[in-house]
């Protein structure tokens, strides 16, 4: 600054003289020297502020590098030290578990304790304005002795008193609420269900109130995954859990399927197999008439009983390959089997009884006579309880050929269809 001023003044004492000498002829030299030298003084001046500057940072840099470097081995150090703390804390295990506890109580559960907050707040709102309006009542109740006009101040604060309690109640159900989810959720622990009925015994309520309870729980969403079983005694909280459970209702329900149709088909094959017996005894019973009727046949010599015998067996015998190829007409033989199969065979009993005796009186010639004509009258009767087995089937072959005859002529295949 002071070589400036002393530019300056050079310059100005410059001028000054050649004004006073009038000799302008040195002025222009000895200006620019002047000004010269102060460009020298400014560039020095500037180079050197430039190194200083750099000078500065440099050494600022260096301070920030040194100063990075102790942090991190402050921080490094810290790390360990904390790490070591850790790994000898006692209650590490408590602190995991309790963080994981943490976790999963975010991950399946809402938090109540907004909710619960705002119901201490309505209870002391409402227990506040309750006493302040009960107090109110209760002068204008007083005034009301003296004047009929209090009445209507009488109603109105007893309306906001009812409020009051209104909002009282709110809040500590509210609380209540609030406080019962909160202990479900202690129960629960880190379980993935839950019977109801623990529910109720843990907390000394009945199982419907408990219930009820998780049913508005569940509504509101507080289960972020819950789900009640379809008996409503099981509570689930994951979705794992609930599809596990569905998982093992299918199985159930296909166990179930399964279990019904074996069953049903153990019944058929008792059935069968009870069948199979009946008709078994049926035919062993039929092939026992048949070889008497026969044996019977073979003992009496008679020509012409023998034909009507040999018919009677030829006809039972029909009758009972019809029912080995079609059980199902058992139930028509009953007559057949308990009065007329055992009647023919006592009566051919009988005959070969009378024809073996020596003398052939009148009594023993009518007795055989009727004996002739009742075999008669028998094998009408087989005759048309034959005809009668085959019915079912007679009907199945006019089904078929009525049904055929109609396609054949809405086919024009009949005769009268290609006269058409």
């Amino acid at each position: 600054m002071a070589k400036q001023n002393n530019i300056g003044d050079q310059i100005r004492d410059a001028v000054q003289d050649a004004i006073n000498s009038q000799d302008f002829s040195k002025l222009n030299e000895t200006v620019s020297k002047s000004i010269g030298t102060a460009a020298d003084n400014i560039s020095r001046g500037l180079k050197q502020a430039s190194e200083n500057a750099r000078e500065s940072a440099r050494k600022e840099q260096q301070k920030a590098v040194r100063q990075s470097a102790r942090y991190q081995q402050q921080v490094t150090i810290k790390r360990k030290t904390f790490n070591q703390q850790w790994i000898n804390d006692p209650y590490r295990e408590k602190k995991l578990e309790h963080q994981q506890n943490l976790a999963i109580v975010k991950e399946r559960y809402m938090m109540v304790n907004g909710m619960k907050t705002s119901g201490y707040l309505m209870a002391i709102c409402g227990g506040v304005l309750s006493t302040g309006f009960a107090v109110g009542t209760i002068g204008a109740v007083a005034a009301t002795l003296f004047t009929s006009e209090g009445l209507v101040g009488v109603a109105v604060l007893g309306a906001m008193l009812a409020g009051s309690l209104g909002l009282l109640t709110a809040g500590v159900k509210r609380v209540g609420f609030a406080s019962r989810f909160q202990n479900y959720i202690r129960i629960i622990g880190q379980r993935s269900y839950c019977d109801v009925k623990e529910l109720a015994e843990r907390t000394r309520k009945p199982i419907g109130f408990v219930l009820k309870n998780v049913k508005k729980m569940l509504g509101k969403g507080l289960f972020r995954q819950g789900y009640l079983d379809q008996q409503e005694s099981c509570l689930m909280v994951t979705n794992e859990a609930y599809q596990q459970y569905q998982s093992a209702l299918l199985q159930l329900e296909e166990r179930k399927k399964q279990e019904k149709l074996l069953q049903s088909i153990q019944k058929e094959q008792e059935k069968e197999q009870q069948r199979s017996a009946e008709v078994q005894a049926v035919l062993d019973e039929g092939n026992a008439y048949i070889l008497k009727i026969h044996a019977s046949n073979e003992a009496i010599p008679g020509e012409v009983i023998s034909q009507k015998i040999s018919r009677m067996e030829m006809i039972v015998r029909k009758i009972f390959q019809r029912v080995e190829e079609h059980p199902e007409v058992i139930p028509d033989l009953k007559k057949l089997m308990e009065y007329y199969l055992p009647t023919t065979v006592k009566l051919l009993d009988a005959y070969e009884e009378l024809d073996r005796q020596p003398i052939q009186g009148d009594n023993i010639s009518k007795s055989k006579k009727e004996i002739e004509d009742t075999l008669d009258t028998l094998n009408v009767a087989f005759e048309k309880l034959l005809d009668s087995i085959f019915r079912d089937v007679a009907w199945d072959v006019s089904t078929d050929i009525s049904v055929l005859h109609t396609i054949l002529a809405q086919e024009g295949l009949t005769e009268d269809g290609f006269k058409l």
